[in-house]
């Protein structure tokens, strides 16, 4: 009985060591593709596979207690290595932080600096489905944001928003169409007066907006997806950084919509390095805000819809809503003038 009870342990101990193993090497391969950004760029499946680098701590953390629940003598040891990546992929996550965890205090409407009149935005991505157009509405009435941005609007959405919102939300542009789908595309939805929209094209437009507290310019973000092309993906992130680099330098810059990229991503990394741009959530305070796939049975896990802010600007307040049967949830962030 000892003997063949003794033999089950080392069946499941060799069973944990290879689970362990299997998790110890997926982990090093998402820290490597974050150290080693370039990497991602190799193959279409590598760039997926970035999006679950937040998600190494997950790995790293598992396989520390199989080294220890399964290892003996000096297999234990092998926890030691885990434990290095774990501290690692924990750094690596501190803007997922809420404010509070690590860092000075959150930032909100009564927090210190800035002060003055807070401008409310709502992006979100309609995916070119208007089943949901009512729920989009009743959205947007409940929350008053003041600057609405949705990507993948068709003609039906357009007209039923147009329609419903036409007393609140009287100033609106079609700003541009998705690739192959002319009508299909991005509209942004203004309290007050825009200003001029350049003419559609593939290159990424920009819209003059006020927010309440003064002039802004509007980088609307509709990225299309790595899986359709690493070309077409990275060149429309570094087409939203042309954008940023060639607005009026006296006028803060607002860039909202979904770039189908996480902030692991090397493009939007570069995009955040280069041009002096924040994420509204990192900067709020709010954490890790997924937004995608939001009509699942199990809840968001992919945060690739953001608003960034530049210097001049500050986020508040961050929130998402979930509309109707949605792919994405909506992000609502609240900015002032700093």
């Amino acid at each position: 009985m000892m003997g063949e009870l003794g033999r089950h342990r080392g069946v499941w101990r060799t069973l944990g060591l290879s689970v362990a193993w299997l998790l110890l090497a997926a982990a090093a391969g998402l820290a490597l593709l974050y150290a080693v950004p370039e990497l991602q760029l190799v193959h279409r499946l590598a760039t997926l596979a970035a999006v679950f680098i937040p998600f190494g701590v997950l790995l790293w953390g598992a396989a520390v207690l199989l080294f220890l629940a399964a290892g003996r003598g000096w297999g234990k040891l092998l926890a030691l290595v885990a434990v290095a990546g774990l501290v690692l992929a924990v750094l690596w996550a501190r803007p997922y932080w809420p404010a509070g965890i690590g860092e000075d205090g959150p930032t909100g409407p009564d927090a210190g600096g800035g002060g003055g009149v807070i401008g409310t935005v709502m992006t979100f991505n309609a995916r070119c489905d208007s089943a949901w157009a009512d729920e989009l509405e009743e959205s947007i009435v409940a929350r008053q944001p003041d600057l609405v941005v949705v990507q993948g609007a068709s003609t039906r959405l357009r007209e039923s928003v147009d329609t419903g919102l036409a007393e609140a939300h009287p100033h609106w542009a079609f700003v541009y169409e998705m690739w192959g789908l002319p009508s299909c595309g991005t509209v942004v939805l203004s309290r007050l007066p825009l200003g001029e929209v350049p003419p559609r094209s593939f290159e990424q437009p920009v819209v003059g907006v006020d927010l309440g507290f003064g002039p802004v310019t509007l980088v609307p973000v509709d990225v299309p997806g790595p899986h359709d092309g690493l070309r077409p993906w990275r060149e429309a992130i570094d087409g939203v950084g042309a954008a940023v680099d060639g607005a009026r330098p006296d006028v803060p810059v607002l860039v909202a919509g979904d770039f189908n990229a996480v902030r692991e991503h090397g493009p939007l990394r570069r995009l955040l390095g280069r041009f002096g741009l924040e994420s509204a959530a990192e900067q709020a305070g709010a954490g890790w805000v997924p937004t995608y796939p939001a009509d699942t049975w199990y809840p968001p896990v992919l945060a690739i819809d953001h608003v960034l802010v530049g210097p001049g600007l500050e986020a508040v307040g961050v929130e998402t809503v979930r509309i109707g049967g949605y792919a994405h949830l909506a992000l609502v962030v609240e900015v002032r003038a700093r």
